[in-house]
C-alpha cells in the first residue's frame, strides 16, 4: 500500500457516515492521529450514524482500539451508533482478544450495513419534528404548558411543568 492512499476519507451515504481508513491503526502511524481527529470531530458535527469502513486497515494496536472506542463511546453518548464494515483477520483478532469483537457490530457487506439504520437518526428527527408540528396546530398554549409538552419543560412541586431557562 503507498502512502499516497494512506489516510481516512468521508462519504455520507443517506444519512450514514462512512470514515474509509486506508492504513495501519498503530501508535506513531499518521493514519491514526487523523481517525483520531476525525473521532473528535464527532462531538461537534451532526453525525450520529457511522460506519468505520476498515478494509484496507493490515494492523491495529491498542491506540488504534482506542481510537475505535472514542467513536463507539462518541456517538452512543449522544444517542448514535458506530459499527464496523471490512474487518480484517488482523484486526478482528486484536478486538477478540481484548474482548471488544461483540461490542462492536460488525459487517461484511456494504449494503447490509447502511440498511442496518434504517431509518437514520436525522430521518427520525423529522418525522418527530413534523409530529410535533401538527401537535402544535391542534392544541393551544396554554395546553401545551399544561401538558408539559412545551419545550423545555419538567414537571414543578405543584404538578404543572416549569420551563427552565
Amino acid at each position: 500500500m503507498s502512502d499516497s492512499r494512506q489516510g481516512v476519507t468521508l462519504e455520507t451515504v443517506s444519512g450514514v457516515t462512512v470514515f474509509k481508513v486506508e492504513g495501519s491503526l498503530k501508535l506513531g502511524d499518521p493514519v491514526l492521529d487523523e481517525l483520531r481527529g476525525r473521532c473528535c470531530e464527532l462531538g461537534v458535527r451532526d453525525i450520529l450514524c457511522l460506519v468505520l469502513d476498515l478494509e484496507h486497515v493490515p494492523a491495529l494496536d491498542s491506540s488504534g482500539i482506542g481510537v475505535l472506542l472514542q467513536a463507539y463511546t462518541v456517538l452512543r453518548n449522544r444517542g448514535g451508533c458506530c459499527k464496523l464494515l471490512n474487518l480484517g483477520r488482523i484486526p478482528a483478532e486484536m478486538l477478540r482478544v481484548v474482548g471488544l469483537l461483540n461490542v462492536f457490530e460488525v459487517y461484511q457487506d456494504r449494503n447490509a450495513v447502511l440498511a442496518s439504520f434504517d431509518p437514520p437518526p436525522q430521518a427520525r428527527r423529522l418525522i418527530h419534528a413534523g409530529e410535533r408540528a401538527r401537535f402544535l396546530q391542534k392544541n393551544s398554549l396554554a395546553n401545551l404548558f399544561c401538558s408539559g409538552y412545551y419545550a423545555g419543560t419538567s414537571p414543578g412541586a405543584n404538578g404543572l411543568r416549569v420551563s427552565s431557562p
